[in-house]
């Protein structure tokens, strides 16, 4: 979604080494302007996502959309991917109407639950960067754990803190973003 935490997460993305592509059906959202560092960047409906992409076990989904009809609409079509990883953005009541969606329409438990929803850590984060921070330390854990040019893993940030929270302190010093001060890690 090109909404304004998916203009904080695209960069954060692009900087760790991700391809990012942008999709959404708002065509004054998805621009170059507003997504420079895009692979790239395609307006088209959410309906028919599949027209103009495709997903395969390489691939990492992040569905941030205005509403859970849209959600719905990419993630029934998305879970019939082999896409590694399918995360959701949204509040707890937005995601469950999702879920009993996709169950009504005969998707299988092991299905959804294959969504990572909502997706982030809950820290009380407000701004779009501090939502996209988050997502990215929870939301690609696997590719998290293979070194970085730093030498850390997220084995190698296991102390007194969570992996998670030295995860994002440690992305949040890398794109000399400064630590949120609403911080409340649980």
């Amino acid at each position: 979604g090109a909404g304004h935490v998916g203009r904080a997460l695209a960069p954060v993305l692009h900087y760790i080494g991700f391809e990012v592509t942008v999709y959404d059906n708002r065509a004054e959202l998805a621009s170059p302007a507003h997504f420079p560092t895009a692979h790239e960047i395609i307006v088209g409906d959410f309906r028919r996502i599949f027209d103009k992409v495709s997903l395969t076990a390489d691939d990492y989904a992040v569905v941030m959309t205005p509403g859970h009809q849209a959600d719905y609409e990419i993630l029934e079509q998305v879970l019939r991917t082999p896409a590694t990883y399918i995360g959701c953005i949204g509040s707890r009541k937005k995601v469950a109407l999702t879920r009993e969606r996709l169950a009504a329409a005969g998707f299988s438990q092991q299905d959804i639950d294959r969504v990572h929803a909502p997706i982030g850590l809950p820290i009380l984060a407000e701004t779009p960067e501090e939502i996209a921070i988050v997502e990215l330390a929870t939301g690609a854990p696997e590719s998290l754990q293979q070194e970085t040019a730093e030498g850390l893993t997220l084995e190698s940030t296991l102390g007194t803190d969570s992996p998670e929270e030295r995860m994002v302190e440690h992305i949040l010093s890398l794109i000399h973003i400064s630590e949120p001060t609403r911080r409340s890690y649980i």
